[in-house]
């Protein structure tokens, strides 16, 4: 009984060992998704522009109600969006990466491409096409 045991315990072993020299699927897949997501084809231009033209107003600071929801103006009419915005130098480009439509929402994500790095913006433009949502995060 004894020597059975001892015989799986090694089988076992040696079968993860054998393994060992493999990365997991798990950290394979985790690789593909740091990789940053490509740009999708653009059909809608004008949505891109507003946006440009809204983070553009932003960092200098004269974001106004016009165009947000009451919950959206509040966080581009804030000082913290328009700072960490002018930390970023200069908008060279913005990239389409996802487009969607949430029931009366369309539910966007862009790349920014600023002259000291990369951001990505979250954008949800509800009824009436009004800003209901922007949130930005460092890629």
């Amino acid at each position: 009984m004894r020597l059975s045991y001892a015989a799986i315990l090694m089988a076992t072993l040696y079968a993860g060992c054998a393994g060992a020299g493999d990365p997991p699927a798990a950290a394979q897949a985790g690789a593909a998704a740091a990789r940053p997501p490509k740009p999708i084809p653009d059909i809608e231009p004008e949505t891109t522009e507003q946006l440009r033209a809204v983070l553009l107003h932003i960092a200098a600071g004269k974001a106004t109600m016009e165009g947000y929801t009451e919950r959206a103006a509040a966080a581009a009419q804030g000082q913290e969006m328009g700072a960490r915005l002018r930390a970023y130098g200069a908008l060279q480009a913005l990239q389409l990466l996802e487009r969607k439509v949430d029931g009366e929402n369309r539910v966007y994500r862009y790349r920014a491409v600023y002259a000291q790095g990369p951001v990505l913006v979250d954008v949800t433009f509800g009824k009436g096409a009004r800003i209901d949502r922007l949130q930005l995060a460092p890629e």
